[in-house]
């Protein structure tokens, strides 16, 4: 991998230059403003609480506590996002010289990055799944060049439920001239070792965290993103002060009491993952179902269109990736509570699949 100097942006780094000039424009260890304090330096509103008051812009607390939880980590190692795609696109900023470099990502995972990458003006480079869905590592070295400053991955990658190998991982860190920024979204329900462990070995690694499914959060949507301190302090410089807005970082201080429920869900639904996905192959008009690491597993029916077409019309929204290069004919089901799953297998009990 090159330097971090050389895989950011010079301009982000004269911001961080700026930043690390002017100390007292920043809160003494990144501390927590604490009540106590007389705010009048924001033209505030006095009156109106508890909502008259900016967010916390350091964010340390929630940080801490999101740190904790995830793995351990310091502050200095977090950063919060409002969303996995607003940290994907913080990445981009942090990175991406205009016209000039390029990121690489899975073909599947293309329609999510495309119009990012436009954005920035940045060359999106592919990489295509094997047979057996797996992301085709092999093929990064052919892909990758001198200007490729972000390869993005997830595990278990979403629609197809495959996990990555920490031992690939390692090597492809240690290869790519750029950050490798791995999802890991979904890992709770693969029951595997987080990739945040390897953080300290691997400089240019970045983990990204969606606490939406896990943690039940979807509806104040937080991504985190985990990284060496140096990254994350360049990582911070160009943060918006206020991109989350005080109900999400409270929900995000309460995180420690809300770990025993998520590992309740988790196992509820990892309880009801292998039947839903064995009631799904049972159907007459189902190929096959692909084995899965996460909330979710693809399934290839006859003609996953008309499948997904017929579940609109009894409320039933599922993902059809038939588009996606690989996953012709394939629908991605989320594993639902065990209603939710009844609801679904009864519809499809009734579905009359068309003559062929």
């Amino acid at each position: 991998m090159k330097p971090l100097s050389e895989i950011i942006r010079p301009q982000v780094l004269a911001l961080l230059a700026e930043q690390n000039a002017r100390p007292q424009a920043i809160q003494a260890h990144g501390a927590r403003p604490t009540a106590e304090v007389l705010r009048l330096h924001l033209a505030e509103n006095p009156y109106g609480e508890p909502l008259n008051r900016f967010p916390d812009p350091i964010q340390w607390q929630a940080r801490s506590v999101v740190g904790k939880v995830l793995g351990n980590l310091p502050p200095a190692n977090v950063s919060l996002s409002a969303g996995v795609m607003a940290g994907i696109d913080t990445l981009l900023r942090l990175c991406i010289v205009p016209g000039r470099d390029n990121l690489i990502v899975s073909e599947t995972s293309l329609p999510q990055f495309s119009r990012a990458a436009r954005l920035v003006d940045a060359e999106c480079r592919t990489i295509r799944l094997k047979e057996d869905l797996s992301v085709d590592l092999s093929a990064i070295p052919r892909i990758a060049n001198a200007n490729s400053k972000l390869l993005f991955l997830s595990s278990p990658a979403y629609p197809t439920g495959q996990v990555l190998n920490p031992q690939d991982l390692t090597q492809l860190c240690n290869t790519f001239p750029g950050l490798v920024v791995i999802d890991e979204s979904f890992t709770a329900y693969a029951r595997c070792e987080p990739f945040i462990r390897l953080l300290p070995q691997l400089p240019n690694l970045v983990v990204l965290h969606s606490l939406s499914a896990e943690y039940a959060l979807a509806g104040v949507p937080v991504a985190v993103l985990c990284a060496g301190a140096e990254l994350i302090a360049a990582i911070e410089a160009i943060r918006p002060t206020y991109n989350l807005n005080q109900p999400a970082l409270e929900a995000l201080e309460k995180l420690t009491r809300r770990r025993f429920d998520a590992d309740k869900w988790t196992k509820q639904v990892l309880e009801e993952r292998p039947k839903l996905m064995s009631a799904i192959l049972q159907l007459p008009f189902c190929e096959k179902v692909y084995p899965t690491a996460a909330n979710f597993f693809l399934a290839r029916f006859l003609n996953a269109t008309a499948v997904a077409a017929y579940l609109q019309t009894q409320g039933i929204l599922v993902d059809n990736t038939s588009s996606l290069p690989g996953l012709e004919n394939c629908l991605c089901i989320t594993v639902g509570s065990p209603s939710d799953n009844n609801k679904l297998v009864g519809a499809l009990r009734r579905y009359t699949h068309p003559a062929h």
